[in-house]
């Protein structure tokens, strides 16, 4: 049975009213804000929100996240709740990843939640009906500064990245071909790959044109013996210089800064950067940076 706020696809506002407000609210490390809404006979809303540096990243772990906070800030509560999951900016570079998402899941047994599936939404008032705060709240407690450490800049070849498994945004139907056949995996690399789109920021720009002046200033950097820590702002500050700006100088510092990097776990699976990941494969970029 449908909640009356669930038609199939977005949800419609209804009005809730705020019970709960965990600022720091903790799963296996990772730190995160959640906002709890509930109204009488609709599913409850939550909205969970992290800046960049609180460990597992919403985007990397928001199943796990959900279900954690749904069995213990609901546990009355049988209805799948509604997901919303925001990345608060700190920096400036922060923007462009700061959007408002609803997340669906597949349901498993003991609240578990599998599959998620982003579809972003201009404000979260349009569904939760009533006012979401957008920051981290006057509880947050940031994460002390981690002692410095050698951060290595490792080149790879587009074709060798991992096909991201977990992503399902509706721009990434296309990663399915990789859990079919061989044959089909590659006509898929000799077909024509997709131009440039407007579906969300990680598709919006040129990535041959971002790896080839990343990986280019990287190696100047390290040519300059610049200390691994400070790679990222000297990348950013060369290509401001350069007269580069925009989506292009987003996508570069994205590459380059460990929060918002290509992170590699193992040899088939990502720490951060499926979804950017997933556009460098799908243009065909022959080179590109991570970061470990």
């Amino acid at each position: 049975m449908r909640s009356k706020d669930d038609g199939g696809g977005r949800p419609r506002r209804v009005e809730r009213g705020l019970i709960a407000d965990e600022q720091m609210f903790t799963v296996d490390g990772a730190t995160m804000r959640v906002q709890v809404f509930t109204a009488p006979d609709v599913r409850p809303a939550l909205v969970l929100s992290q800046t960049l540096d609180e460990g597992r990243s919403l985007s990397n772990g928001i199943e796990d996240f959900a279900s954690s906070a749904w069995r213990r800030l609901l546990p009355e509560y049988d209805a799948v709740p509604l997901v919303i999951q925001y990345l608060v900016p700190v920096e400036p570079e922060d923007e462009a990843f700061s959007m408002w998402q609803i997340v669906n899941f597949t349901v498993g047994p003991d609240r578990g939640l599998g599959r998620p599936r982003w579809t972003v939404i201009a404000s979260p008032e349009q569904v939760v009906g009533a006012p979401v705060a957008a920051d981290r709240g006057e509880q947050f407690i940031p994460r002390p500064p981690e002692p410095e450490i050698e951060i290595v800049y490792q080149k790879v070849r587009g074709a060798d990245l991992p096909a991201p498994m977990r992503l399902d945004f509706p721009c990434m139907d296309g990663n399915q071909v990789f859990r079919r056949t061989w044959r089909d995996r590659l006509r898929w690399w000799r077909s024509e790959p997709p131009g440039i789109r407007g579906c969300c920021w990680y598709h919006r720009g040129d990535w041959q044109l971002a790896c080839v002046e990343a990986i280019a200033l990287v190696d100047e950097a390290i040519g300059e013996r610049i200390p691994s820590p400070d790679v990222a702002g000297y990348v950013t500050q060369r290509a401001t210089e350069r007269g580069v700006s925009g989506w292009q100088l987003e996508a570069i510092a994205s590459l380059v800064r460990p929060a918002t990097a290509i992170v590699l776990s193992g040899t088939d699976d990502y720490t951060n950067g499926q979804h950017r990941a997933w556009a460098i494969r799908e243009q065909r970029v022959p080179m590109t940076i991570t970061v470990r």
